[in-house]
């Protein structure tokens, strides 16, 4: 319906010949303000050097005079609003649409935009936990909504395969692995202690038998280095193998896998350091290289390479995304734990330096808690693992976990209670959206529906269908603004507003006992284009529509 009014509006901008300014049409928050409303004329004033309620009665008089059958009121509300009460009208070519486009819609052409998009990027130490899962689920859903939006987005995961916690990996493996020798030696307090240091001491066991028995270490790092590389190379395939059987398990991929071992093979690294040297923004104190960072508004100057001549972090990061820029895409972006916040300013200095005006935005996203019982969630007693995405797909469910990730906004503090979102009831926003699903496909079944792109539509007179209507009309603006705001639980509240519209149908109109056929078949192919936004705006979540339960 707010198409139809922009519609209208723009047809008397063009009548008027007026600047096209960018007002917005929204629904009201309540129906005793109408349905929809505009600021159009607070915009327009200023232009037209006229009072808003001048404007106001120019439009409103154009308005009722050509589409008198679609308004039953407009009221001007200060300082600026106008305000549509829309007579009980059903946009069937919203639902022709739908129909049309089918598990498509809404259907929108290559805009030409390129996007990269990093998330998860976990260290190959380990398994993966809840704050992977909550960037992998949101990350993916985000990907999803853009491209269904047009864009031509790459995908990509960041494997911190080069440093110090690659070597530890090696060495907590390799005391595992002479453990099964029967060799009593306790790992070091910072090595890795989870059940999958094991599980890959047993293949490494398997693939090499007894010929690294007689490796020697210190508490750093295996002193030979070529058995020293032997088992980081394995040991990291290994971890990334099952990070990768973790993320298809939950259906994300990725389009592009960086190594960061790859950018010190290619010298993109080092390369960092002459261009910065080259740029003047370096200098030499206490035997270290420090980037000039306080020129441009940081707090202090980062340390680029210590005094033991090992890279910080920071310098392969800088490598990593100036390979990023190079590939001219339109837009970047990183989603990364709200622990890194401090970090974004830092690396956007160091790319200014190299002469990118343009860089990256980053979506931080808080960590979230689990109770159950009005107590922490924690599966799992095993050392060094804590609520992995195993376990919780496991315990909670694959969707609901999706649904949990989804729905909240990513900068806010979340406690989740897990009894909440494995209710099978109406105060479980997921299986209420759900349950929409399914009781609609039961109609389906119990009136032997078969949909007819090219079905007549007659006009019912019902506040309740209308409403319904109204809500799939916003569908597409939804999407729209998940991509606008980067955050993916304006999806979830609209399909929870949505499912409240149905059952609000549901309970009031028996379709089954309806006589008239025109108007059954008219409500059942409203209830279609119904069944489709919620498959389509589940399947951008990465959920699945029931067909029954």
């Amino acid at each position: 319906m707010d198409k139809i009014i922009k519609k209208n509006i723009d047809k008397f901008i063009n009548l008027n010949q007026l600047e096209p300014l960018n007002y917005s049409i929204n629904l009201t928050k309540e129906k005793k303000f109408g349905d929809y409303a505009t600021n159009f004329c607070f915009l327009y004033a200023k232009l037209l050097n006229k009072t808003p309620e001048e404007v106001a009665n120019l439009l409103k008089n154009y308005l009722l005079d050509n589409y008198h059958d679609f308004y039953a009121k407009i009221e001007f509300v200060k300082p600026g609003f106008l305000n549509f009460y829309l007579k009980n009208r059903i946009n069937y070519d919203l639902i022709k649409k739908i129909i049309k486009e089918g598990f498509n819609y809404p259907i929108y052409q290559s805009n030409n935009k390129k996007i990269n998009i990093e998330f998860v990027s976990a260290n190959p130490t380990g398994k993966l936990h809840l704050a992977h899962a909550y960037a992998a689920i949101f990350g993916t859903a985000l990907v999803n909504t853009f491209l269904q939006l047009g864009y031509d987005v790459q995908k990509e995961f960041y494997i911190n395969d080069a440093g110090n916690q690659i070597d530890l990996l090696a060495l907590s493996v390799l005391i595992r692995y002479l453990n099964l020798f029967n060799q009593n030696l306790e790992l070091f307090e910072d090595s890795y202690h989870g059940e999958e240091i094991i599980e890959c001491a047993e293949a490494l066991k398997k693939q090499y038998g007894s010929d690294l028995i007689n490796t020697k270490y210190n508490k750093e790092h295996i002193l030979d280095e070529k058995i020293n590389e032997t088992i980081k190379e394995f040991a990291k395939n290994y971890m990334l193998k099952m990070i990768k059987d973790d993320l298809a398990s939950i259906n994300v991929s990725f389009d592009l896998w960086t190594s960061e071992k790859s950018l010190y093979e290619t010298k993109q690294v080092q390369q960092v350091i002459t261009d910065l040297k080259k740029a003047n923004e370096t200098y030499e104190k206490d035997g270290a290289l420090w980037l000039q960072t306080t020129k441009y508004g940081d707090d202090k100057d980062r340390v680029l390479i210590k005094n033991n001549q090992l890279y910080t972090y920071l310098v392969p990061d800088i490598a990593l995304h100036v390979a990023k820029l190079l590939r001219n895409y339109d837009e970047y972006y990183n989603i990364w734990g709200m622990d890194h916040h401090g970090y974004i300013a830092r690396l956007k200095i160091a790319l200014k330096m190299l002469g990118f005006k343009k860089t990256f935005d980053v979506i931080c996203i808080q960590v979230m808690k689990l109770i159950k019982d009005n107590k922490d969630f924690k599966l799992s007693k095993r050392a060094g693992t804590s609520l992995t995405l195993q376990d919780l797909v496991n315990a909670i469910g694959k969707d609901e976990l999706k649904w949990i990730c989804t729905s909240y906004q990513t900068s806010s503090h979340k406690i989740v209670d897990v009894n909440k979102i494995t209710q099978h009831d109406a105060s479980n926003p997921l299986f209420y959206v759900e349950y929409a699903s399914a009781r609609i496909n039961r109609i389906f079944q119990k009136n032997e529906f078969q949909v007819n792109q090219d079905f007549e539509y007659v006009d019912i007179d019902n506040e309740k269908i209308v409403n319904l209507v109204n809500e799939l009309s916003l569908y597409d603006q939804t999407l729209h603004h998940v991509i606008k705001n980067k955050e993916t639980q304006a999806l979830n509240n609209y399909l929870y507003k949505l499912a409240i519209s149905f059952h609000t149908f549901y309970s009031e109109l028996n379709i089954s006992n309806l006589k008239d056929q025109k108007q059954k078949q008219t409500l059942l192919h409203i209830l279609y284009a119904t069944w489709l936004i919620i498959h389509n705006g589940l399947k951008i979540l990465g959920i699945k529509a029931y067909e029954e339960m």
